[in-house]
């Protein structure tokens, strides 16, 4: 009896052994399609492939249910084999290792391509950055530390570095030849375009870390600046240069507080010289 639960036990072991190596042989030749494409073309190709990867495996694991739903379970809780794992994040542990990890740095200069693209005002398929953080977060699978950190480190660390870099750049060079007026329009369209671009194609854990970003370059790199230039709204009563002025400095740690001195400083200078205007006026009326 034991020889014969032992025999069985081997063949499901080579069964599964099997699908694994199926599994692989069919990624290494997608890598192979993949591996002379670069930029949009190797984006689009990749996620094509990848979806008609992943649609295939939840397909055969459907065929392997028996399996599924009974060996490897027994394997995962017995600690018996701990490569052992379901069947469908089998397949996408396969393609991480086989397929994203020999590419991962072409196709992360391609997505940083592409968000620079948009940012720079070119018409570019966000639907493509979407699909590939959904890819980050569906590979992340064990042994990965988890999916979302495994996001972070592959995608949104480098995302928000390149963010910064990008805005920075773009910054010093628009302040100089601008007007603050025009430069506090622009801060608040890029601050809005992103905070869209986290709600809408980003992971939400994305979104504050790359608003941070923005607030850090676009507003407190050029906090004096702004900062020098109310006093200067508020004389020639400039109300949307200074509800553009509120909106961005409020959003960063004391940013009103000295706009508040200055406010107080110009009602001050301001109810002083009504004050003097007014005793003047008075001597002379005394004096006719």
């Amino acid at each position: 009896m034991n020889g014969a639960l032992a025999k069985k036990k081997k063949k499901k072991e080579e069964l599964y052994t099997k699908v694994a190596d199926y599994f692989e042989g069919v990624v290494s030749a997608e890598c192979q399609h993949l591996s002379s494409k670069n930029g949009y073309i190797l984006l689009k190709d990749y996620l094509k492939r990848f979806d008609n990867f992943t649609a295939a495996t939840a397909k055969i694991k459907n065929i392997f249910a028996y399996m599924q739903r009974y060996w490897i379970p027994q394997q995962v809780t017995n600690g018996t084999d701990s490569n052992v794992r379901p069947i469908f994040e089998l397949s996408l542990v396969k393609w991480r290792d086989k397929a994203y990890t020999p590419m991962k740095s072409k196709l992360l200069e391609a997505l940083m391509d592409l968000v620079t693209g948009e940012r720079d005002g070119e018409k570019v398929n966000k639907t493509l950055l979407s699909n590939m953080v959904q890819q980050y977060i569906k590979i992340g699978v064990p042994p990965a530390e988890n999916p979302v950190v495994f996001y972070k480190k592959e995608f949104q660390d480098t995302f928000i570095k390149t963010t910064r870099e990008y805005y920075q750049k773009e910054s010093d060079a628009f302040i100089q030849s601008n007007s603050v007026s025009a430069y506090m329009q622009k801060g608040e369209e890029r601050i809005m375009m992103e905070e869209a671009l986290a709600q809408t194609y980003l992971h939400p854990s994305t979104k504050l870390e790359l608003v941070k970003a923005c607030e850090d370059v676009l507003i407190e790199r050029h906090n004096q600046t702004l900062q020098d230039e109310f006093q200067k709204m508020l004389r020639d009563d400039k109300a949307e240069d200074m509800r553009r002025f509120y909106y961005l400095l409020s959003r960063i740690d004391n940013g009103l507080t000295r706009s508040a001195e200055t406010l107080k400083q110009y009602l001050s200078a301001v109810g002083s010289g009504i004050v003097k205007d007014y005793s003047e006026k008075l001597k002379k009326k005394e004096m006719i």
